[in-house]
């Protein structure tokens, strides 16, 4: 899952990097729980997005890898007041999902650190950056898409389109999610 702050050029600029820090330092705090009661990892920060994963049981299992984005997206909202207060906005993330196979390996010499490899990071980046030109919150692949059971129970999936995304050799058919009571 690749979760990405929308607008996030224009709210730097208005908020200069040091409140815009403290801006992003608020909102990963506010996923901390998510990701906890939704079972996910964290696999990295990069700037204004982070990027969670779950092994395919555990992000299926009771609907996680969906409901976490929901859960983090009210949790902010219950923050509403705090947000507009000390940031004069309501920050709002977009999600791209994607399923399939990495390979994990530690890499560098003089700096070490996990690395995770495999064709599913970059759609699902790819994805999540289809998000505002659709005007959607969450999309996801037609292999995440499968996975899913036919009744998602407070949840609903719409067929948005076939897309070329930038590395890819065939078309993908991507999916819009939303959760029922908003």
């Amino acid at each position: 899952m690749f979760l990405d702050l929308k607008g996030s050029k224009s709210i730097a600029e208005k908020l200069g990097h040091e409140k815009y820090s403290e801006l992003m330092q608020n909102c990963f705090h506010d996923l901390t729980d998510v990701v906890i009661n939704y079972n996910a990892s964290i696999y990295q920060y990069v700037g204004d997005e982070v990027v969670l994963t779950w092994d395919i049981k555990r992000g299926l299992k009771n609907l996680n890898c969906i409901k976490a984005y929901f859960a983090f997206d009210k949790q902010l909202q219950s923050h509403k007041d705090y947000y507009l207060n000390n940031f004069e906005l309501l920050p709002y993330f977009k999600c791209g999902l994607d399923s399939g196979e990495i390979t994990v390996a530690e890499i560098g010499d003089i700096k070490r650190e996990i690395a995770y490899h495999g064709d599913v990071l970059n759609t699902a980046a790819r994805i999540e950056k289809l998000c505002t030109p659709q005007g959607k919150k969450m999309l996801i692949s037609e292999y995440l898409e499968k996975e899913l059971p036919a009744e998602m129970n407070g949840f609903s999936k719409e067929y948005i389109g076939k897309f070329e995304l930038r590395g890819k050799e065939e078309g993908l058919k991507i999916y819009s999610i939303t959760y029922d009571n908003e």
